[in-house]
């Protein structure tokens, strides 16, 4: 019966630091981060530089308030487990997997970020009012 308690408390607690950790996402979502500001309250109609800039205010959102924490939390989480493991090599090589392929994700999506970059740079000119403002 200890175990299952202790394992209530364990989750309790790791639910607990997420809700606490995504806390500042609530009050980002107060303001339109994705969507550009056409087409609402009679404005202008919403074009070509509002739908680049979307696919750019996605790209940035993702990157940012969505890989890099979890990437940061999942090499964190290796390391945790690494420090505990003591002389378990079964749970260290588990931990450097952990850790390793956070660092793999993490260099995906920055080049993926990177590759939307170039192709923005490379189709559209940066004179051009079709150019996103967030890539200048």
């Amino acid at each position: 019966m200890v175990n299952k308690n202790n394992n209530w408390n364990r989750w309790g607690m790791i639910i607990f630091l997420l809700v606490l950790i995504n806390l500042p996402l609530f009050v980002l979502a107060a303001e339109p981060i994705l969507a550009p500001p056409c087409g609402q309250n009679g404005g202008t109609d919403c074009g070509y530089q509002d739908f680049l800039q979307l696919i750019v205010n996605v790209f940035n959102y993702l990157t940012k308030y969505i890989a890099i924490p979890l990437a940061t939390a999942t090499i964190v989480i290796g390391g945790v487990i690494m420090i505990t493991a003591g002389t378990n090599d079964s749970k260290r090589s588990q931990a450097k997997k952990i850790i390793w392929m956070a660092v793999w994700g993490l260099v995906i999506v920055l080049a993926s970020w990177l590759i939307v970059k170039l192709v923005f740079d490379s189709l559209v000119p940066k004179t051009s009012p079709y150019f996103p403002s967030d890539f200048k």
